[in-house]
């Protein structure tokens, strides 16, 4: 659905600059969406018994803090891991076998889609550099033209 909406936008906008800036945009809500998912499911393995919470509770309380038992601190927390997972911080405690193979799998993925996300932002900037360049040149020919034939400076700022 959403990719249907994406595509609606894209038909309906008339620069290839807005189309990219657009692409840029979907990519950057793709991967939010995937670090959402990633938190969601490290929070289900941080609640299991003896898992992370748990762990980064007793830690927390030895530093003399307190870590809150709320439904966003352990979302904002996960996120925070999900988010680290995308550079390979893996600071983060691990308290069983489940939560370690999930967060290997995490890494790996975030890896790609990190290297996937850098490649098109990559790309949508070279692009609009060549597109910025050509729209260039047409308007030096264009104003070349209008000089040569003696365009009034009125009609030449309208056509410009």
């Amino acid at each position: 659905r959403l990719q249907g909406i994406i595509h609606m936008l894209t038909n309906r906008l008339r620069s290839e600059k807005s189309a990219l800036v657009t692409n840029l945009l979907k990519d950057a809500i793709v991967l939010v969406c995937i670090v959402h998912i990633m938190s969601c499911i490290w929070m289900y393995f941080g609640r299991q018994k003896g898992g992370w919470v748990y762990a980064v509770e007793q830690e927390m309380l030895g530093m003399g803090i307190e870590f809150g038992n709320s439904d966003l601190d352990h979302y904002v927390y996960s996120y925070h891991w999900a988010l680290c997972q995308f550079y390979g911080n893996g600071e983060h405690m691990v308290t069983s076998l489940e939560e370690r193979l999930f967060a290997v799998v995490s890494l790996l993925f975030a890896f790609f889609a990190a290297t996937v996300f850098v490649a098109n932002v990559t790309s949508s900037i070279t692009k609009m550099h060549i597109l910025t360049g050509q729209q260039g040149a047409h308007l030096r020919v264009l104003r070349n033209y209008l000089l040569e034939h003696r365009i009034s400076v009125r009609l030449t700022s309208r056509v410009i």
